[in-house]
């Protein structure tokens, strides 16, 4: 996640979905009072992202003591500001820098976007207890619900709130057509984890019926609206 009040836009990550690369592209433009969530990828000493700062201003998003304490006796878990919400960050920043600063967020087809994140949540298991490794369907079925649709993360109360969502089946092209909006040129997205995932079998040879029912239930929304499918 990136706010720049430099450039004044909101970039809001949706996981799995290159958004480490966005990110690490986008930091390079922003200034010493900008927000940035951070990745830890580069201190992953063999995918180590060159000249990469991370977390940056953190602290000025954390809420304050009276709406943390609400949020603990509510039972709401406390705010990932990696992959903070559209809403968590509208009810953070200012009404003016809210409305005013351009925001957007990548989207991914979502049958793609769970295998993804299952082989980068399996990515160490080979080295550890690869017995006892799940198997792609066996990880859906247990999958909570909201790690599987990202309609939440760029929607408040239903209606999406970002200025664009681009579409991560287009990245390159999308990129560039933001980068120039934003008065930054060209700019070059570097492909950070990209060597995660080895097998590249196609999720219809890989999701049984009760796992291609769970997605289409949970991301419905996002699937009519931006058009995916089956």
């Amino acid at each position: 996640m990136i706010i720049s009040y430099l450039n004044k836009f909101i970039f809001i990550r949706v996981p799995k979905t290159a958004s480490t690369s966005v990110e690490v592209a986008l930091t390079k433009f922003c200034g010493p009072d900008d927000v940035i969530s951070g990745v830890h990828f580069h201190n992953d000493l063999e995918n180590a992202i060159l000249d990469y700062e991370g977390e940056r201003n953190i602290d000025r998003l954390h809420l304050n003591p009276f709406n943390q304490f609400i949020r603990k006796l509510t039972g709401q878990p406390p705010i990932d500001y990696k992959h903070a919400s559209a809403k968590n960050l509208k009810a953070l920043l200012s009404r003016k820098d809210w409305e005013g600063f351009y925001k957007f967020c990548f989207v991914r087809n979502p049958f793609e976007r769970v295998l993804s994140l299952y082989h980068w949540r399996m990515k160490n298991w080979e080295k550890k207890h690869a017995e006892l490794k799940p198997s792609i369907n066996q990880y859906i079925s247990d999958l909570e619900p909201n790690k599987i649709t990202t309609w939440q993360r760029y929607t408040i109360h239903g209606k999406i709130v970002v200025d664009h969502v681009a579409r991560y089946e287009d990245l390159h092209d999308e990129f560039r057509k933001i980068t120039e909006s934003l008065g930054l040129g060209v700019v070059e997205l570097p492909m950070n984890k990209s060597s995660i995932r080895k097998d590249r079998t196609h999720y219809r040879e890989l999701l049984d019926p009760t796992s291609r029912t769970k997605i289409e239930k949970l991301c419905a929304k996002e699937m009519v609206e931006f058009g995916y499918h089956w």
